[in-house]
């Protein structure tokens, strides 16, 4: 009998002391301010967010004043019905947001595959909301066109565009005075004032990246901005008869990994201490035409100054039989590869 008493309170003593453990977390969660909560919050997606309405009276609206929200297609779940309901889930949660300036508004649209009329009206909302970065990849057989108010947005100081099949269309006004990062991604351009028009309504701009951007109707790509630090061109479609004018007195960092074209030049670069180059097809070109290799040539001639010059294996290989079709010993091909060159890194 006494055996049982002692198990029978040991039983009460730990559901007791599990019991409090509880109370105690419980009370640490709902001791933190509103303003902590809100920043746990935002770093959720806006599906989980909106999840955490239903622990308790607290937290029911407490998902409305994050100020980042995020709306990805692709992770929203399958079922029949999916895209009218990842739509009806985007107008409610935009319509019981709480009236909170926005800091990142996140849409990502590539796995839609129908029109979605919705898509300028949740870009104004962020807009007027007054965000400050904006992410958006949005591809051509879900929406072709992109709110004017955008282009006039003083607030954004990041905006990303992915827009995979879409060409690129500006208003009549485009001024992005805070802008200070600019990447473009998967779309074309019309004609060479398109890029140049955008570059130069973005006084502020740092950082500029264009990834996998179609060229081809681009005879002259002219980037000109006085505050740009980084440049990256990547994997863009451009026309071997093209040509790349680039003007940045503060440039610090270039990265360039398309094709040789006809004229290339790189003015007022006194800053600049690290570049990345990869030539797509020299090496192709150079069994072919010699003048695409000393097409090349002249591009590193242009970054002979820089700290530290990465260039890819095939650009070695590419430099190195041009220095052998010209009769240069090895010490001598490394020189006229690069005359002042003081570091080279091999990236495959």
């Amino acid at each position: 009998m006494k055996r049982k008493e002692q198990q029978s309170a040991l039983r009460r003593r730990k559901k007791a002391k599990t019991g409090s453990s509880e109370k105690n977390d419980e009370d640490k969660i709902s001791s933190l301010p509103d303003e902590l909560l809100s920043y746990i919050l935002s770093k959720l997606p806006t599906a989980d967010a909106m999840k955490t309405s239903v622990l308790s009276t607290r937290w029911k609206y407490m998902w409305t004043t994050v100020t980042n929200l995020e709306f990805d297609f692709g992770q929203f779940p399958k079922f029949k019905g999916r895209n009218s309901a990842f739509t009806q889930f985007v107008n409610q949660a935009l319509i019981i947001h709480d009236g909170l300036d926005i800091q990142r508004f996140h849409l990502q649209l590539d796995a839609y595959r129908s029109r979605l009329p919705y898509v300028s009206h949740w870009i104004s909302f962020a807009v007027r909301r007054f965000v400050q970065e904006l992410e958006l990849c949005i591809p051509k057989s879900t929406s072709d066109t992109l709110p004017d108010l955008l282009f006039t947005c003083e607030s954004l100081r990041l905006l990303k565009l992915d827009l995979p099949g879409n060409v690129l269309k500006l208003p009549t006004s485009v001024t992005l005075i805070n802008l200070q990062t600019l990447h473009l991604g998967s779309m074309s351009f019309r004609d060479d004032n398109v890029i140049w028009e955008l570059i130069s309504s973005c006084p502020k701009l740092e950082n500029l990246c264009m990834n996998n951007c179609s060229m081809y109707r681009v005879k002259i790509l002219n980037i000109c901005s006085s505050e740009l630090q980084n440049l990256s061109l990547i994997g863009c479609h451009i026309l071997s008869s093209s040509e790349v004018n680039i003007s940045a007195p503060k440039l610090k960092s270039f990265r360039y990994s398309c094709p040789v074209v006809r004229k290339f030049s790189l003015e007022h670069l006194c800053t600049l201490t690290k570049a990345d180059i990869d030539l797509h097809g020299s090496l192709y070109f150079l069994k072919r035409n010699k003048e695409h290799a000393n097409r090349a040539i002249k591009i590193l001639d242009r970054l002979s100054n820089v700290r530290t010059l990465t260039l890819s294996s095939r650009c070695i290989e590419v430099f190195f039989r041009l220095s052998l079709s010209k009769g240069l010993h090895n010490e001598q091909a490394v020189l006229y590869i690069v005359p002042s060159l003081l570091h080279v890194e091999n990236a495959s």
